[in-house]
């Protein structure tokens, strides 16, 4: 039997381990996340160690919030990403993407539409106001926020940035990153329908505040819409299959006949036209693909479930005409915006 004596020591050292046991399991499974171990991999699949990572890299973040270098980031995010906390110019790696609704798609002239594109151009109608909503990626991943990492915003001359629904700026805008790694922000493009200046490409920018350094660039056209959009229809298109050549993997893919309704010749008063692609699901979003000045016969659609808020489902597209330069004077109060 044992005595009152011995019978304290086991409850203490019971009481011990119920402490610092899970606390020891939970510091050895962060060591692994941090080292990148391979057999953690191979247990929790691709999505659960992903999201492994961003918990312990809050985490981590949380426990050490200065920025001793000013760089933008915190010094516990720079250490789990094996960074110099001291050295400006030694911190993880950013960029950032559009908002694609999860579609990762592109057109083409034949029957291989190159490479997959997600959102990474705007269409501004002059007077318009668009708003912008995209994701920054912390080295490669979404949902690492480095604290005091601020985005700054500059638009193309011809246009203006704001707040979501605040009043525009001149110049560049400071924005900060919501929880789950997101930006948000709405572009004016200037009412100015009197230049004759062909919507040759500018660009947005986004770079880090602190430091900056760009990360990323967006271009922006400024169009005149000159009809309604136009339902494309398409071809069945079945899967192929994911497979590997000199230039590595790729993803399984659709490759979509797109049914053009009429041959859009090139022109010299700068017509062309916006292709979009959306979720085949009512009153969903439409993102532009990219202005053409002939009508492509394919799309490509990457099915890689990895992806970010991954699509892999039906699509359906649409053309919007349009032109580069003004409309006529007579025909500038009946142009439509393209955008939803």
């Amino acid at each position: 039997m044992l005595s009152q004596q011995s019978l304290k020591v086991r409850i203490l050292l019971a009481a011990i381990g119920g402490i610092f046991g899970p606390l020891l399991i939970y510091s050895f499974l962060g060591w692994a996340v941090w080292s990148n171990q391979p057999w953690l991999h191979r247990i929790l699949g691709h999505h659960r160690f992903r999201d492994w990572y961003v918990a312990y890299a809050r985490v981590a973040s949380a426990l050490l919030l200065s920025d001793r270098d000013g760089d933008g980031f915190c010094d516990g995010l720079e250490l789990f990403l094996h960074k110099d906390p001291r050295n400006a110019s030694d911190h993880p790696p950013i960029f950032m993407q559009l908002e694609d609704g999860g579609i990762s798609v592109g057109v083409s002239w034949d029957t291989f539409a190159g490479g997959l594109s997600t959102r990474d151009a705007l269409f501004a109608r002059p007077g318009q106001r668009l708003p912008v909503h995209g994701f920054i990626y912390i080295d490669g991943v979404v949902g690492l926020v480095p604290r005091h990492l601020q985005v700054q915003i500059t638009p193309p001359s011809f246009a203006q940035v704001a707040q979501p629904g605040g009043a525009p700026v001149t110049g560049p805008l400071r924005v900060n990153m919501a929880p789950d790694g997101s930006v948000a922000f709405d572009l004016l493009a200037a009412p100015d329908v009197t230049t004759t200046e062909e919507g040759s490409p500018k660009y947005l920018t986004a770079s880090n505040a602190a430091t900056g350094d760009n990360f990323a660039s967006f271009q922006i056209r400024r169009i005149f819409a000159t009809g309604e959009p136009i339902p494309l229809s398409t071809s069945p298109a079945p899967v192929e299959p994911e497979g590997k050549d000199s230039l590595g993997p790729w993803w399984p893919a659709k490759s979509i006949p797109l049914q053009m309704p009429f041959i859009f010749a090139a022109k010299a008063n700068g017509e062309t036209y916006v292709i979009e692609a959306a979720r085949n699901q009512p009153d969903a979003q439409w993102f532009p693909v990219g202005s053409y000045r002939w009508p492509p016969v394919i799309a490509r659609q990457s099915l890689n479930p990895n992806a970010r808020n991954a699509y892999t489902g039906p699509l359906k597209f649409r053309v919007v005409p349009t032109r580069f330069w003004p409309a006529p004077v007579a025909d500038r109060t009946s142009a439509a915006s393209p955008a939803n």
